[in-house]
């Protein structure tokens, strides 16, 4: 991580993806913030809904986010179940890209004809793909990012 504020801008570390401060208010680490693995994880999710067939599906074109024109999707569940991951999901794919870039799921209302909670919520913004990248710019050892080595007491 960099930016350390005014003070601290100079000082870049190394965390850990899974610690605490990295989780906090996240349900997932950021290595699995990536698009593929958003959209990994929604086939899964619809592969096994869609074989219980409690959901309802609608489509919405000419949804916005950012500014940017998407298709929508909306999926609820009909069905309370004790094992459910959410009660209602939208994703929205962006038209030009042809990828998701925002999506949010929902809890079950706390009381009936109440408001669906908000369980996560992520937006993908000022995205850019096919920029050439390799694995060396993702590589904690690249020494361009100039993270410090672990004190012998930090092991």
């Amino acid at each position: 991580a960099r930016k350390g504020g005014r003070r601290f801008a100079y000082i870049t570390v190394e965390v850990d993806p899974t610690s605490d401060l990295a989780m906090r208010d996240n349900r997932y680490p950021i290595t699995e913030f990536g698009v593929e693995n958003l959209v990994s994880r929604l086939i899964d999710v619809a592969e096994e809904e869609a074989a219980l067939n409690e959901c309802s599906v609608r489509y919405f074109r000419n949804a916005k986010v950012d500014g940017r024109m998407c298709t929508g999707i909306e999926v609820t569940k009909q069905v309370q179940r004790e094992d459910s991951r959410f009660y209602q999901a939208k994703i929205y794919i962006d038209n030009e890209l042809q990828v998701p870039i925002h999506f949010e799921t929902y809890d079950w209302p706390a009381k009936e004809g109440g408001e669906p909670q908000l369980l996560e919520q992520y937006t993908y913004r000022n995205l850019q793909v096919n920029l050439g990248l390799t694995d060396a710019d993702f590589d904690r050892n690249n020494a361009s990012y100039q993270l410090r080595k672990p004190a012998k007491s930090d092991r």
